[in-house]
């Protein structure tokens, strides 16, 4: 990681800080609890290069990702990891440049033709993580696609199982965790 250039009144911010909190999602793999208890993933180990970069401690605040969001909102924590940058956001949060990309694929019945377009799924039933970014760009662009919305990544696990009748809109991360941790081991995934 290249050196981190500050201002002096951010360095001057940091040095008054004692503790920095970061409002965290659990979401395996990028940040969760080990078989020890101790939190870890990519996430975890980004914040400690962070912490060891910029000469600062964060105080991890975990929970799912709606909670997390809401008290980054409501100004509860300091900074919240992995939020992307949305105009309803922009009110409440400021937004640095994005450090890590996950590409996000439609998962689609067998039986059905491919899916190029988002809005071939206009007046069918799509299955999204609650409060996240893509489930607020289709409500903004795509409102004929309506919305089942789930925080738990089980709860997608009967969508993706043979004869499932709607699509599902995943990050490929999350896709290859399902698979990997409940229904069978993938060494990779071929889109």
């Amino acid at each position: 990681m290249p050196a981190i250039e500050l201002t002096t009144a951010e360095r001057a911010w940091l040095k008054a800080q004692p503790k920095i909190s970061m409002a965290i999602a659990t979401n395996y793999p990028r940040s969760y609890y080990g078989k020890s208890g101790k939190l870890q993933g990519v996430d975890v180990d980004y914040i400690a290069l962070l912490e060891k970069k910029l000469g600062i401690q964060f105080e991890h605040i975990t929970s799912n990702w709606h909670t997390a969001l809401d008290r980054a909102m409501k100004h509860e924590v300091d900074t919240i990891l992995n939020a992307d940058k949305m105009e309803y956001r922009e009110q409440y949060l400021n937004f640095t440049k994005v450090y890590f990309a996950v590409p996000q694929v439609v998962i689609a019945p067998e039986n059905e033709a491919a899916i190029s377009d988002l809005n071939e799924l206009c007046g069918r039933k799509i299955a999204v993580h609650k409060g996240s970014s893509y489930s607020a760009f289709l409500q903004q662009h795509h409102p004929c696609i309506e919305l089942l919305e789930v925080i738990d990544k089980k709860k997608f696990l009967p969508q993706l199982l043979p004869g499932r009748q709607q699509p599902v809109l995943v990050l490929l991360i999350t896709l290859w965790v399902i698979f990997r941790k409940w229904l069978f081991p993938v060494s990779r995934l071929s889109i």
